[in-house]
């Protein structure tokens, strides 16, 4: 019996006078910062099985990343409109060959629209950083049986705070991959195979115009319409470079970088600093529940009714002696 109360004295700690607010307010960041970093790295030891937690969600996420399915890459793409951008990029000249301004312009036309997808994205991952410190804070929470309810109160309220601060210059940086795109059309990318085979002869299209009529200002010839066709697939295939390499490569990086990481390596040090530039406001946030004073004073009155005990006992066997 005096071991199940001492064990429970354990549990609930000292008394907070007899613990300065610092030394609780380090400790309680240190445990909330450790199962952060286990989270993300997938180290932690009481590990979740009945759900998805921490770095495996940011994993996940990324590996789901659909919303550059949505968009098509020929949209936008039409005859008409690379006919006419052909046309414009020659000005007053016959061409002999495909217009390389044209495919660059039409190219960037196109890679543009990757910019909002890949920039509201970030929403999602510090959403899921959000989430991760509920996590921790309710996991911290449980382990102390709710010792200091202020201050996991303000610990996750600061948490999310450092992470959101992160969220403007996270989507900076993924503005900025996308713009390095838009910036420089790399035709000699390897995987850019400029089409030398002949495209696939089309079924030849009969037009009957009126021997007086006026020729409308899209009407195009079959040379034309042979260089759209071209024009149109080496945009596409460059697109799609493009939009493989912010999936599955650019924008997880820097997303990781920016963001994950940064909170990763820092929120120890702000968390505490932060903290501890509440002054006063510290000593406040390290009284304890009063269901756990309660408990504590209730655990030392049985502990002393079973040191009477003993030694009333041992008293009795003594004198029996």
């Amino acid at each position: 019996m005096t071991i199940q109360q001492k064990e429970i004295m354990a549990s609930i700690g000292d008394a907070p006078e007899e613990v300065s607010s610092k030394v609780t307010t380090n400790k309680v960041i240190r445990n909330f910062v450790e199962l952060f970093k286990n989270l993300l790295n997938g180290t932690q030891e009481d590990i979740e099985v009945t759900r998805m937690v921490g770095g495996a969600s940011i994993n996940n996420a990324f590996r789901n990343f659909s919303s550059f399915k949505a968009i098509k890459p020929e949209d936008g793409l039409t005859d008409e409109v690379v006919i006419n951008a052909l046309r414009n990029s020659h000005g007053t000249r016959v061409p002999m060959f495909i217009s390389e301004h044209c495919f660059i312009q039409l190219s960037i036309r196109q890679i543009k629209r990757l910019k909002e997808p890949s920039v509201a994205f970030v929403d999602t991952i510090k959403n899921i950083l959000l989430e991760i410190v509920d996590y921790c804070t309710s996991k911290i929470v449980e382990q102390e049986k709710n010792r200091f309810p202020r201050l996991y109160k303000r610990i996750n309220k600061v948490a999310c705070d450092i992470v959101n601060e992160r969220l403007q210059p996270t989507k900076e940086f993924v503005e900025k991959i996308v713009n390095m795109q838009l910036n420089y059309i790399n035709i000699r990318h390897p995987e850019f195979v400029l089409l030398q085979k002949p495209i696939p002869e089309k079924k030849e299209v009969i037009k009957e115009e009126p021997i007086y009529s006026t020729p409308t200002p899209f009407a195009a010839d079959e040379a034309e319409l042979e260089d759209c066709k071209t024009l149109q697939k080496l945009v596409i295939q460059y697109y799609e470079i493009v939009c493989n390499s912010l999936q599955y490569s650019m924008l997880p990086k820097a997303i990781m970088m920016e963001l994950v990481n940064h909170v990763k390596n820092n929120i120890h040090e702000e968390l505490e600093e932060k903290i501890a530039s509440l002054g006063d406001v510290v000593k406040e946030l390290t009284k304890e529940s009063e269901a756990i004073t309660q408990k504590r004073e209730q655990t030392l009155t049985k502990l002393e009714e079973l040191e009477r005990a003993k030694t009333l006992l041992q008293t009795i066997s003594e004198v029996n002696m």
